[in-house]
Order: structure tokens, then sequence, then C-alpha cells
């Protein structure tokens, strides 16, 4: 584990929330070590448990991968998603999880720049310090952004 960069967990859609990581993974960009990747067939399919595992397992935090609004593969999955996300945060602060450890990105097929965006912002929001995007190997068209901590 990086030192200072928190553990999170990913779940991510098996469609469109892979794509942009892989996109990423393939122009040689590295995501932190101490992100945990899980796909799953739909962003609709994590239910609450799969959440608290993830917290209880020593995550500081979560984030959900999928579709963006109105491209679900699986019609209208990450709508479901973004319902049971909203109940989910709000779950976890009644069992003392503040709200900003969980969070949603619904993005497009062909944008990695994007999600190592989020992922970078989810990073520095859990670690309360910025955490600088920087160019680290590959490349994703006009330079390139990876998470570091």
């Amino acid at each position: 584990m990086d030192r200072d960069c928190p553990e999170v967990t990913i779940f991510s859609c098996a469609y469109c929330g892979a794509v942009p990581r892989e996109l990423a993974l393939r122009a040689g960009l590295r995501l932190p070590a101490s992100v945990h990747l899980i796909e799953v067939p739909c962003l609709s399919r994590v239910q609450a448990d799969l959440i608290l595992s993830a917290f209880e397992a020593g995550a500081q935090g979560v984030l959900l991968v999928g579709c963006e609004d109105h491209n679900c593969h699986h019609q209208g999955g990450n709508q479901r998603a973004k319902r049971r996300f909203a109940a989910m945060a709000a779950l976890l602060e009644q069992v003392g999880i503040p709200r900003t450890r969980l969070s949603l990105w619904q993005g497009g097929l062909g944008d990695p720049r994007a999600f190592l965006a989020e992922l970078n912002s989810f990073l520095a929001a859990i670690a309360g310090s910025p955490h600088q995007s920087q160019v680290a190997g590959g490349s994703l068209d006009q330079g390139a952004a990876e998470t570091t901590c």
C-alpha cells in the first residue's frame, strides 16, 4: 500500500465502467496499489452488503463506476444504481461512515482522463489533501494524467 494513499475499493461496471479504466491502463498509466478494482456485470448488482464489506475489509472509500445516464447495457441498471447509491450514502451516515467516503461516477466509454480525474478527486477528498495529477508513463492523445499518492 502507498503509505499516503487511502485504501479505495472500486466497483466497476463490466461495460461502460470498465472501458475508461482499461484505456488508461493500456496507455501505461498506473493506479495506486491501494486501489482495488472489482468488476461487476452491472453497477445495479452492487448491494449494500458488498459496500459495507469493503469498508469492513479496510477500505477508506468506495467508488462506484458505471454507465452514463441513458447509456446502460442493462437498460436502466445505471438508474437503479443511482437510486441505490443515494440510499446507501444515507445508510453509511447512520453507521458513522461519512457520506463522502462513497462516490458514484457515471462516465463516458472513451474517456479515461475523466475517470482518472474522478479517482484523483476522490482520493484527495478521502485523504483530506490534494493529490496532483502528473504524466508518468503512457499517453492519452495530448498528454496523460495518472493518479499519484
